[in-house]
């Protein structure tokens, strides 16, 4: 046999093994690329909304400073504000005299319907308003971990300090709040080895609500 042309068979393969190998890098990491853009546009939509809601708790309350915040633990929070004087919100049907009670509250087990990745949860948004049935939110778009730290005037924390939930006494220290957010794909990243990698964005922000800072 010719030595040449087994020679240029085997080059040729090699070539050809390469070619073929670069070519799915490149579709993998395209694949990654958009899961990373998904999960991020999903994650900036949530935030979104918590960047409107937390700073704005006790906004156009007549009330004492104290019952501003009802209900908070590491998973869940509860608060006042008024959304009926809002002008993106409709409020034909709204008593605007009558704060809302908003809750968002995550729920680890309840999995989405559509889920493939098992660290999937359910966070939910509520909004209670005088007159009106209760409106939910159900956001189902790959959170795997929504999570509250509690501040004090001073920045300290209080989560040492308080017991969780916070009973109603304690709420008023309450000045500052930490939220992380986590999403995750709902695929696997392609063309790893570990086949549980999932993409994962997480958000961190520390708020001080200036309507919790008003001393009683």
């Amino acid at each position: 046999m010719n030595m040449a042309m087994v020679t240029s068979f085997i080059v040729g393969g090699i070539l050809l093994l390469s070619i073929a190998m670069v070519n799915i890098n490149i579709a993998n990491s395209g694949a990654e690329l958009t899961l990373t853009q998904i999960t991020r546009d999903r994650l900036e939509t949530v935030t979104a909304m918590l960047d409107d809601d937390i700073p704005n708790m006790g906004y156009d309350l007549e009330q004492p400073t104290d019952t501003i915040l009802t209900f908070a633990d590491e998973n869940r929070i509860q608060f006042y504000r008024n959304l009926c004087r809002n002008p993106e919100r409709d409020s034909a049907t709204m008593n605007c005299d009558e704060p809302e009670r908003i809750t968002w509250e995550f729920f680890k087990d309840q999995k989405p319907a559509n889920a493939r990745n098992e660290g999937h949860g359910t966070l939910i948004r509520v909004v209670e308003a005088v007159g009106i049935a209760p409106d939910t939110t159900r956001i189902e778009s790959g959170v795997t971990n929504f999570n509250i730290r509690y501040f004090n005037a001073h920045g300290r924390p209080l989560d040492q300090n308080l017991s969780v939930p916070v009973n109603e006494t304690d709420l008023r220290d309450i000045k500052q709040l930490y939220m992380q957010l986590e999403v995750q794909s709902n695929e696997q990243i392609p063309g790893r080895s570990n086949s549980d990698r999932y993409i994962r964005t997480v958000w961190e922000k520390r708020f001080s609500p200036r309507n919790l800072e008003i001393e009683l």
